[in-house]
């Protein structure tokens, strides 16, 4: 006899209690079926695992006037079992060009990443039939081998981890759990509306294809595990990869690398990399204009989160940073503040990374308490590193290697009754530095960290 639905669930919540060390599992109670039953199942496996924390977080979208009422029942399922319930109420934007059932999800899983500290586990209720309605919807989107392998069991998420412990579950275990257990559940009105993708799909085509094909959700769960290994093939296939100097990702091009290439290329980097990936037609279409642009240009590809741009002979992954125009007197926009004043000896902390000090073992270097002021770079300005030559700052930041993207970023910090530089980050010491020296008194210089930097490394020279 085969295993019903308690013991099959049972052996994935124990098996993955053996395989993570977090004490601290959430699920995602959403109010429907298929998340009332994981809720029911969860609480009947804890009681036999006290040392794993069960706690719920629900999200209130606010797209459906029954929606506090959804908070209520999974409130009432929470406190019947002493399971813990957060719920995050989020704003979905619906004219993001997404599309409202991408928008939700976007708004959704931002909500799970607040919640999950380091290490949590957040479980999800999806089961095998949802699994073969995504692989099919991904089909007819002309999803390629990563889209088609359907979703993972377990992924990093935020913090945490992702699992469905459901995933090889038939929906009709499912139901009849729920009607046995007489667990309360809401419908959702907004699955009935076919003009969306996937209801028409679950609705309309799916149950046409289970009337002539009865088995076909084992079938495209088996088609998807062949993608799955297909792709596990493909990510085992090294990437020519680096960062730049602001610790920001990227992907070397070959010479000889044509633009499908690069687009299944950029795909794979990016889903490596933990990124929602645009679609191949976009990533085709970006990948067509890097490899055609005139060493003059650099074309870009503006995400939500994130930005890829062609610089040199990489592609890199930037965060969203708005660039200013040419005039570097006023702040940028999206950098946030530059510290009107800082002084040395103390961290300075920004976008651009950290500065901090050392004792110099040098001549040179700055007494303890100075007081600094910070601007950006001028109209035409020139600097002169320390023992170099005087050079425009864009030829400078050339040669250091900063992107362009971070060219009018970048705080240049002077004497608190001057405009001559001292130090940048990524640039350096300037010479206006060798003139600082107060007999005995110790001297400090300052070292760059840019963002996301490993302090265990030690840091690169004074100068860079």
């Amino acid at each position: 006899m085969a295993p019903g639905l308690w013991e099959r669930v049972n052996g994935e919540l124990t098996a993955l209690a053996a395989q993570t060390q977090s004490q601290q599992w959430w699920i995602a109670l959403s109010g429907g079926r298929d998340s009332m039953v994981l809720l029911d199942l969860l609480h009947r496996w804890g009681q036999e695992h006290p040392e794993i924390r069960l706690q719920a977080v629900h999200v209130n979208h606010g797209l459906h006037p029954s929606a506090s009422e959804w908070v209520l029942m999974c409130r009432s399922a929470c406190e019947q079992r002493s399971i813990p319930l957060t719920v995050k109420t989020c704003r979905v934007q619906t004219d993001s060009g997404l599309g409202l059932e991408a928008s939700a999800r976007q708004a959704r899983y931002r909500a799970f990443k607040d919640v999950l500290a380091q290490g949590d586990v957040l479980l999800l209720a999806h089961h095998a039939n949802d699994q073969a309605e995504t692989i099919l919807y991904r089909l007819l989107r002309g999803s390629g081998p990563r889209g088609l392998a359907g979703m993972p069991k377990q992924r990093v998420l935020g913090s945490g981890q992702l699992v469905r412990p459901l995933l090889q579950i038939e929906r009709e275990l499912i139901e009849a759990w729920a009607s046995a257990q007489a667990l309360p559940f809401v419908d959702d009105p907004s699955n009935l509306d076919t003009r969306l993708d996937r209801n028409f799909l679950r609705s309309k085509i799916l149950p046409v294809l289970a009337s002539r094909w009865p088995s076909y959700v084992s079938t495209l769960l088996r088609a998807g595990a062949l993608q799955q290994q297909a792709v596990a093939d493909l990510n085992a296939l090294p990437l020519a990869t680096g960062v730049t100097c602001f610790n920001e990702p990227l992907l070397e091009l070959s010479n000889d690398i044509q633009e499908d290439q690069l687009a299944s290329k950029l795909h794979r980097w990016l889903t490596l990399a933990g990124h929602l990936a645009p679609s191949h037609r976009r990533l085709r279409s970006f990948a067509q204009q890097a490899l055609t642009a005139q060493a003059d240009r650099r074309p870009e590809l503006r995400l939500e989160h994130y930005r890829l741009y062609r610089w040199r002979d990489s592609i890199v992954c930037a965060a969203g940073i708005d660039q200013p125009g040419t005039s570097s007197n006023t702040e940028p926009p999206g950098t946030g503040a530059l510290p009107s004043s800082c002084v040395v000896g103390e961290d300075i902390d920004g976008p651009w990374g950290r500065m901090y000090w050392r004792l110099s073992e040098g001549a040179s270097g700055l007494p303890r308490g100075m007081l600094l002021q910070s601007r950006y770079r001028q109209e035409g300005e020139r600097l002169t590193p320390l023992n170099g030559r005087t050079k425009p700052y864009g030829q400078l930041c050339q040669e250091r290697n900063v992107p362009p993207w971070w060219r009018h970023q970048l705080p240049l910090f002077t004497p608190r009754d001057s405009a001559v530089p001292l130090f940048a980050p990524a640039l350096g010491q300037f010479a206006a530095m060798s003139d600082w020296s107060s007999g005995e008194e110790p001297l400090l210089l300052p070292f760059w960290e840019p963002p996301n930097g490993d302090s265990s490394i030690e840091p690169p020279p004074p100068n860079w």
